[in-house]
Parts: structure tokens; C-alpha cells; sequence
């Protein structure tokens, strides 16, 4: 399975989220729970619809806003 970067996926939505649009897409998720939703979303990204799409890039924006405040 190849991963979906968070570039790709910017090209589908046309959007940049920043950290707080992501929250409110997704809501106060954990990181275990962000990376699953990642997952399942990137596993069949033809089917995604646009807010399936926005929701992909939210989890992308917060795993890696976790990631950098590490």
C-alpha cells in the first residue's frame, strides 16, 4: 500500500487547512485514532468524496502538527 502525502492530497481539495480548521473537521481525536482514519481513507482514495477528501488532509495536518511539536 503506498502512502497518500499531505501534498497529494492538496492538490484534490484545493485547500490549505491550518491546525484549527483541521480540529473542527475532525474534532479532539487522539493520534492513534487520526492515523487509522488516515489509513482507511487513503486505502481507496478513488472512491473518496470532496469532504472525505477534507477530512484525509485534516488528519495529514494534525498527525504532522503532533509530530512537530515532539
Amino acid at each position: 500500500m503506498s502512502t497518500i502525502v499531505l501534498t497529494d492530497v492538496r492538490k484534490h481539495t484545493g485547500r490549505e487547512l491550518s491546525a484549527n480548521e483541521a480540529k473542527r473537521c475532525v474534532g479532539h481525536a487522539n493520534i492513534s485514532m487520526l492515523k487509522a482514519q488516515a489509513a482507511a481513507l487513503s486505502l481507496h482514495p478513488w472512491h473518496n468524496t470532496p469532504t472525505e477528501w477534507l477530512r484525509l488532509e485534516a488528519c495529514l495536518v494534525l498527525i504532522e502538527e503532533r509530530r512537530r511539536a515532539r
